[in-house]
């Protein structure tokens, strides 16, 4: 038996493992199971998770995904309710909820299996549980928009699966988790045109705090987007550490104070833009707010006080 067959069979034993546990039922170093794992990775044979213990991710057998829960411990504790409320849900409709469990769930992807769902042209985003059938996912989501049709299956065409309604009634299911459902037309109310951002004004009075604050931090500012004058500003900057230039997300507020729907907005921008994030704010936080700063539901988060 050669040694990708051996670590076959120590998962078939083990379930979900670390390079490091292979490595060491093989007797061999951290480098040359690594090696192995990518191998049987690129193959197929075994999966790579997201979350990661101590750094690492997880290598598993495709039959042992039910196993992933044995590692929920690993995440923080927004992330482990999230992964509670999707289990009891089964599926979940993204505009239902808020700021903070919205960015995590995009945390958590190995639980969390995002649907796109466009109903009469309107784009929505569902969450269903990840061991749970896209079949099963779309009745719940028909349920939940008031559309209970009878369906049947076609046979996949083309690598995709189609699922046909009643002839007033259509919902497809792709497997590139995309659903399409459509409906008797109803009225639409066109909504009012945002206001177009305004330019930057160096004579903004909020800004020239940020541009001292910035040189005497000697932080670098690369660019810059006002958003409300004197109110609010997206930045990305760069500021200098002990291990160089780390690019942040800066999100700065000028207001009376700032609460904990300011504070998951901005989070989650950052998330988006997958860079860390510094929120800078003049006059204080609320004591919500800042019991979800307190409690390290946050990761790579720099708050601070513009004096």
């Amino acid at each position: 038996m050669d040694e990708q067959d051996q670590i076959i069979s120590i998962m078939k034993i083990n379930g979900p493992l670390l390079p490091t546990l292979v490595a060491k039922q093989l007797h061999s170093s951290i480098l040359i199971a690594s090696v192995h794992l990518s191998t049987l990775s690129d193959q197929g044979r075994v999966k790579i998770s997201h979350l990661k213990v101590g750094g690492s991710p997880l290598y598993y057998l495709p039959e042992h995904r039910e196993k992933l829960q044995d590692y929920i411990s690993s995440f923080n504790p927004q992330d482990q309710q999230t992964i509670k409320l999707i289990k009891d849900k089964q599926v979940v409709r993204e505009r239902d909820l808020d700021l903070l469990t919205r960015v995590s769930l995009r945390n958590i992807t190995d639980f969390a299996i995002p649907l796109n769902v466009t109903i009469n042209e309107n784009k929505e985003m569902f969450w269903k549980w990840y061991l749970i059938e896209d079949e099963q996912a779309l009745e719940i989501i028909k349920s939940a928009v008031n559309q209970p049709v009878p369906i049947k299956e076609n046979k996949p065409l083309e690598n995709k699966t189609e699922i046909i309604a009643q002839p007033e009634h259509q919902e497809r299911l792709s497997t590139d988790k995309t659903l399409e459902i459509t409906k008797k037309p109803k009225k639409v109310v066109a909504k009012p045109k945002s206001k177009k951002k305004e330019s930057i004004n160096i004579e903004d009075d909020f800004l020239s705090q940020l541009n001292r604050f910035f040189r005497e931090n000697e932080i670098i500012l690369e660019t810059q987007e006002i958003l409300r004058k004197n109110a609010e500003i997206n930045l990305i900057l760069k500021v200098n550490s002990a291990i160089g230039e780390i690019t942040y997300f800066c999100k700065a507020k000028n207001k009376k104070s700032c609460d904990e729907k300011d504070l998951s907005a901005a989070y989650m921008e950052s998330q988006t833009k997958k860079l860390p994030l510094l929120l800078i704010y003049t006059s204080g936080l609320t004591k919500k707010a800042q019991e979800m700063v307190d409690s390290g539901q946050f990761q790579n988060l720099i708050i601070k006080k513009l004096s």
